[in-house]
């Protein structure tokens, strides 16, 4: 792949990922930030390239909790799979 099909791919896998965050509860609820790093952050990757997901949680008063960090994770598992 040249860079510029690089870009467009992440570009792409990143709105779908965008897309399908929106549709996690949990992720809203909590207030998230999430960003990614890695191939995806450079705009670099390919659909070899793994998925660097950072959440970063902007509730200093409540953490999240253990059961929506599990939900979390499982919601976003079934759609790298996919």
């Amino acid at each position: 792949m040249e860079l510029a099909e690089h870009k467009e791919f992440s570009e792409d896998r990143i709105k779908e990922i965008k897309d399908a965050i929106k549709e996690i509860p949990e992720l809203i609820k909590n207030k998230l930030c999430i960003f990614v790093t890695g191939s995806y952050g450079r705009l670099e990757a390919s659909k070899y390239s793994d998925i660097d997901l950072f959440f970063l949680d902007t509730q200093t008063n409540r953490p999240t909790s253990n059961i929506d960090t599990v939900l979390i994770t499982q919601r976003l598992l079934r759609f790298v799979e996919n």
